[in-house]
This record gives structure tokens, sequence and C-alpha cells, in this order.
């Protein structure tokens, strides 16, 4: 294979318009519904107004690189016909909270074009930037007439990667491995009243108290296929920092948890976060924490394995185990986490869009995409490399100890619809695994901006009756 694919241009026969971005409208999964429901404590039919939380990796313009799209158009790839095409989808979703990963030139472009065009309603956003020499980061942006800023924490995972218990004692290249400049943001956006039209015109306000509001997770953590145990480190720091955010502001708000997470069901730490009943089943159930290339788990689903010098242009580039001794005190390192995960009594999220088989299950891409559990969409990314679901929007259960004082609930209703892989592009011309994939597009097109496509929910925030005070 040539160093230097040559770009596709695309066909002037090609009628974009069929494959622009939509928002269709599911039902959340009843099984997942009931989790927020069981206690009686709110009605499944509410009237309260309801507001969007969208999470969308829209795929930084720094990290384009031919070599990982090489059949993507040269239009396609130019921030000029991107950053035009995310304006778009961004009209077409208009969500209330928009949750971005991977977001790049945030004061040339989201700043003045998203959060601060009138058109839009936002005018509330935070961007946190990586370290090192990329210029991406995540974004919480929000609409200022639905939510005002009540707290926010920036979470830089390597400060927390230095000390114990994470450093793990600097054995090995442990900690040259953990340092990989992921970042989260935990915003808390208090809900403001809300006036809209009644059936018959007349203005209805929504009214609400000063105890309502949300507290939004945003992250995207390490890609990398041969370091799950990675992903696990900041898992367990983020889900501590959630618990220890909500004590020190003492905002008693559900929380929401939303990024690109970079596995899938099959994944080690994809269990860890949204599978945690028994941890030591877990342990024995995935000797894949120190990864093989290709090993049974979110990279089942690679269409074409990427080039190594792909996998490694990261820095620091990571080092995998040198020796047995390392091997065995990496395996011991995670046993230690996942002992911390039960010790903590830290919250298992649930997955919105979890068992969206139930909602979708004529969805024709599980086949295709080989996504055998089918806990999730059959993608949330496509690329000519790999497609299938990375991106996440899940909420703190209401019956764990983080959410017992919470003030109101958050009740998920809908989803939006993941497309079909015909949906998104036409036919490639340049077929990379023709009996794997019956239609194999590649993201990004002329139409969509990012190698992911977003997920979006549709939830309101319900009050719950006030506890009495003990005597």
């Amino acid at each position: 294979m040539s160093s230097q694919p040559t770009a596709l241009t695309s066909s002037p026969t090609v009628d974009w318009k069929q494959y622009a971005p939509k928002c269709e409208w599911l039902d959340v999964p009843a099984s997942t519904k009931s989790k927020f429901l069981e206690d009686g404590a709110v009605s499944a039919s509410s009237t309260r107004e309801r507001f969007k939380i969208m999470s969308f990796n829209v795929l930084a313009q720094t990290l384009i690189r031919r070599e990982v799209f090489p059949t993507s158009s040269a239009q396609a790839l130019k921030w000029g016909t991107r950053r035009q095409n995310l304006y778009n989808e961004i009209q077409v979703y208009s969500p209330d909270v928009l949750c971005l990963q991977e977001c790049d030139f945030y004061d040339e472009f989201w700043r003045p074009k998203i959060i601060e065009n009138p058109q839009f309603n936002y005018g509330g956003g935070i961007w946190k930037r990586k370290e090192g020499k990329k210029a991406d980061g995540v974004a919480v942006i929000w609409n200022s007439r639905q939510f005002e800023l009540a707290a926010h924490e920036e979470i830089e995972f390597d400060d927390f990667c230095k000390q114990e218990p994470y450093a793990n004692g600097d054995r090995g290249s442990d900690l040259t491995e953990l340092l990989r400049h992921n970042v989260a943001q935990i915003v808390a956006l208090r809900r403001l009243a809300v006036t809209s039209p009644t059936s018959v015109g007349s203005p209805e306000t929504f009214a609400t108290t000063n105890d309502e509001g949300i507290i939004v997770f945003n992250t995207h953590l390490f890609w990398n296929p041969n370091y799950n145990y990675v992903r696990l480190v900041q898992i367990v720091i983020a889900l501590e920092q959630i618990a220890a955010f909500k004590t020190k502001t003492g905002l008693n708000w559900p929380v929401v948890m939303c990024g690109d997470y970079n596995h899938s069901g099959g994944d080690a730490s994809y269990a860890a976060l949204f599978e945690r009943k028994n941890l030591t089943a877990l342990w024995d159930r995935h000797p894949d924490w120190l990864a093989h290339k290709l090993h049974y788990s979110k990279y089942q689903s690679w269409i074409k394995p990427p080039a190594q010098e792909v996998l490694d242009a990261e820095e620091p580039r990571p080092q995998p185990p040198q020796n047995a001794e390392e091997k065995e005190a990496r395996f011991a390192f995670v046993k230690r986490l996942l002992q911390r995960l039960e010790a903590l009594e830290l919250p298992e999220p649930i997955s919105i869009y979890r068992n969206y088989i139930e909602t979708d299950p004529d969805h024709p891409d599980w086949e295709a995409t080989g996504q055998t559990s089918r806990f999730e969409p059959p993608f949330t990314s496509y690329s000519s490399y790999w497609s299938g679901p990375l991106d996440y929007i899940a909420a703190m259960p209401p019956d764990h100890k983080i959410s017992q004082n919470d003030t109101c609930r958050l009740v998920p209703h809908l989803l939006m619809r993941t497309p079909r892989s015909a949906e998104v592009g036409p036919p490639s011309p340049n077929h990379v695994n023709s009996k794997r994939i019956p239609n194999p597009v590649e993201l990004p097109n002329d139409v969509r901006a990012s190698d992911h496509i977003p997920i979006m929910v549709e939830f309101s925030l319900e009050s719950l009756p006030r506890k009495q005070p003990t005597s």
C-alpha cells in the first residue's frame, strides 16, 4: 500500500442532499427508561418542558491525516467545507446542551458562529483544551435561555495519574502509558424558568426552583486499542471526581455523562463502566486488559487495521510492557483499580442508548459491523478503517448513593435514531472489504463533517418530593 494514498474526489453525479443529516426520534427503550421510574417518585408521562442533550465528536482538524482517511475526498477534509457542514448539522439537531469532543477552532469558529450567534440561542460555553501539541479539546455549550452556569471544574487525567494509587509506584512503563493528555469537564447548569406557547397560543411558564439543574460530565478517553486499562484508569478517576464535585459544590442534581469513550460492548473497560455486576467475574472474564492487536473487543470490527505508524502517532509514544515482570505488575494494577471501584462504591451509569435494539429492531447494520452484543447502536463512528459504537450519553442511577439527596430527577424520553450506513453516504468507489460491509461508505464526506455521528437524548427534569428532616 502506498504511503501517500491517492485522494478521491467527489463524483459530480452524487446527490449529496439525500445523505444530509436528519433528526428523527425514537422512544427510549422501555427497559432503560424504567430504571429512572422504578421507585414511583416521578411519573412516566411528564408534562414538564423537555430539553435535548447531544454528544458529538466533531473530528479535530489538527488530527486529520490523509493516511487515516484515505478514501475521503480532498474537499471533505478541508476545514472550510467541514465548518460549514458542522454549522448545518447544529441547525438540524438544535440541542439545548451540546457536548463536543475533538473540538478545535473554538475561538475562531465555535464561539462566534455557534455560541454567540443569536440564531442558535446558546450564549454559554466552556472549552477545555488538551495539553501538548494538539490543539483540540472538549466543550460544553448550553442554551442560555434554559440554563445558567452554576459551577464547573476541569479535569486533566495526567495530574491524577502522577499520584497514587494511579501512578502504580512508577513501575516499568506504566506512568508513560497513562500520561495521554486526555481531559474532561464537569459543568453544573441551573435550570431556568421556561416560557412556551400552549395549545391555544397563550404563553405558559414552566416554573422551576433554585434546586433544579443538571451536572454534565464530558470527556474523550484514550483511543488506542492496545490500552484498555488506560481507559479503566480514566473511568475510575472520572467517577471519583464526579462524586467529589457534588460533595464540594453541594449541588444535588442528577448527573449525565457524555463523550467519546472509545470502547464498545465486549471491551473490558465498557463492562467496567456499564456492566459492573461482579467485579471478580469481570477480572476473570477479561484477560484482554493488556490487549493484543485485534483482540475481541472494540476492534473486532476493524474493516481494515490501520498502519502501525497510525497507532503509534502519539506523544509520548506508548510503551507496552517490556517483560513478564512488567506484565504481572500491570495485571495487579488493574485488579487494584477494579477493587477500588467496589470499595469506593462508585456508581454504574446507565447508558441511555443501551438496548437500542428494542426501539430500532430492524436496523440492518449490526451484522455488517460485527457488533455481536447489540447492546448499543451498530455504529456511532464510521470510517474506511472502523465502524462501531464509541459515543455515549449516560445518567447516574437514581437509587445509587450519589443520587439519594438529589432535589430533582433526569428522566429520558426520546433518543435520536442513528442512521443506517446507506443513509450516511454513497457506496465507496474503493471498496475496502465488500464481503464485510455491504455499503462501505466513508466519513467524513461532503455533507457530514466528522467520522462520528452525533447522539442525542430528550430529557425532562422532574421535581422530587421534598424529604422530611429526620428528628
